[in-house]
């Protein structure tokens, strides 16, 4: 167990959220650009398309959805076919 904690540590560790200042601003800074409101708008359609797929991949499968999963997606207007938590989602 221990060595899989390590294991997961030394993965944190060097996340950008995890990391102290300077490494963490300079790392933000890089990145910036790809997660500017400009840019989250011109991905908006394909991450739509991308859930869309997803969704419609589980249903078709007879899988389950998570109802967090399905709570975000309709707080962002795409809201597809989630009744309750544990539901099956079933195609439009």
């Amino acid at each position: 167990m221990r060595e899989k904690i390590e294991i997961v540590t030394g993965v944190l560790e060097n996340w950008m959220v995890f990391r102290d200042p300077p490494q963490h601003q300079r790392l933000r800074g890089a990145l910036a650009k790809y997660f500017s409101p400009k840019e989250m708008e011109r991905l908006r359609p394909r991450v739509i398309q991308i859930v869309d797929e997803l969704i419609d991949s589980f249903a078709a499968n007879g899988r389950r959805v998570d109802w967090g999963v399905c709570r975000t997606i309709a707080d962002e207007g795409h809201w597809r076919s989630c009744s309750e938590p544990g539901s099956t989602v079933s195609p439009n």
